[in-house]
């Protein structure tokens, strides 16, 4: 009786050590966006890892302390070659990792420079953000079942935010419809589709290259039928040339900032950056005359 209580003992004894020191699942995401929805989905239960912290992915080279992170962790989610060229250069097989770009449910656009590429810019797309969560809530459940009912009122509580998003824009942007806009890079295709937002060009081919100079004389051109146009260009990219660009008495420009550069990281990142770029274009459509209708009352969706 004594040695099966003394076995016994030490048995729970075992058991409450392992769970104490069991390895913290370790998710790793690529650029600021993708962490903030990981960093909603696994807040109270653990912490994504952030790979380029301040600097865009066309920036980014890894270092060797990074090839060993993401070799070890459970998880990389990364959008895919299009955007993190210096990732995929370094994925090998043993590395779990999850490619989004590739992933069938999302809306994936192409390219509308280069063929056969994909437009890795989806998370400007608030509905595409909708299906993002749940798919990433399913992977992390898959790494850390123990925890489902965290991530599932995280994940509820963040779609919300993201509905009321979308209802704002939706109902924002069909009214400035009308605003006349330039950038320097083309990064917003699914925010043009999704809420009727126009840009009449690009000064670059592709947001990792400078401003073309054919571009540059095509933007000059098209200022003599304008009284006022916006001009918006991508915090952290490239912003050469730009001043051949524009005359500043007739050129508003605005800063969006799409990568969350220099916002704080977390899980309200994403919510963030994007009303920042949704104020951004509104403001600058409000100085050049655009009109605008706020957006509607959002009812209360169940949680």
């Amino acid at each position: 009786m004594f040695w099966r209580l003394f076995l016994t003992f030490w048995i729970a004894i075992f058991s409450l050590t392992s769970m104490a020191i069991a390895k913290p699942v370790e998710v790793v995401a690529t650029i600021k966006p993708i962490h903030s929805f990981l960093s909603a989905l696994m807040k109270g239960a653990g912490e994504p890892i952030l790979l380029m912290k301040d600097v865009t992915p066309y920036d980014y080279s890894p270092s060797p302390e990074d090839q060993a992170l993401l070799k070890r962790a459970d998880l990389v989610v990364w959008m895919g070659p299009e955007l993190e060229k210096s990732v995929a250069e370094i994925l090998t097989p043993e590395i779990k990792d999850y490619e989004m770009l590739s992933d069938t449910e999302f809306k994936v656009l192409p390219d509308r420079k280069i063929d056969n590429l994909r437009d890795p810019y989806m998370w400007l797309d608030v509905r595409n953000a909708e299906v993002f969560l749940d798919s990433l809530y399913e992977k992390i459940v898959t790494l850390d079942p123990k925890n489902e009912k965290i991530f599932k009122k995280n994940r509820n509580t963040l779609k919300y935010k993201i509905t009321a998003l979308d209802r704002k824009f939706e109902f924002g942007f069909r009214g400035i419809a009308a605003g006349i806009s330039w950038m320097y890079h083309d990064t917003h295709q699914y925010f043009e589709q999704s809420y009727a937002f126009k840009s009449l060009g690009f000064l670059s081919e592709h947001p990792s290259e400078n401003a073309q100079t054919a571009n540059i004389f095509k933007m000059r051109a098209a200022l003599n039928n304008f009284d006022k146009i916006c001009f918006f260009v991508e915090e952290g990219l490239s912003q050469k040339n730009m001043s051949l660009a524009i005359n500043k008495e007739q050129v508003q420009v605005g800063t969006l900032k799409s990568f969350g550069l220099s916002l704080p990281a977390g899980p309200d990142l994403y919510v963030d950056m994007m009303q920042y770029n949704y104020d951004t274009i509104a403001n600058c459509y409000a100085s050049i005359g655009a009109k605008y209708r706020g957006a509607k009352p959002l009812n209360k969706i169940a949680q």
